[in-house]
């Protein structure tokens, strides 16, 4: 899980509005390097009851990890400076 969804799912576990939260990641490992503490009730976040988001991260298991740049590809415009690929 990414430090992102997690601060969004603590936000939005204060907020009685939200209707559903869509979380993903791109590698399963994620879930080894940041550990999440946060519950669920009824198919509902539950607020943490601490300080923080509720997560630790696994420097140990990160390092496994290195980062990697994702490659962008140029943007292809058409002649009225329209985007044709993105």
């Amino acid at each position: 899980m990414r430090i992102t969804d997690i601060r969004t799912l603590v936000v939005y576990a204060q907020m009685r509005n939200r209707v559903f939260v869509k979380v993903e990641t791109d590698g399963p490992w994620r879930f080894d390097v940041v550990k999440a503490h946060l519950e669920t009730k009824e198919c509902y976040w539950l607020p943490i009851g601490e300080p923080g988001l509720g997560a630790e991260i696994d420097e140990a298991e990160a390092r496994k990890h290195p980062f990697e740049q994702e490659v962008f590809h140029q943007n292809v415009f058409h002649a009225d400076g329209s985007v044709a690929e993105w």
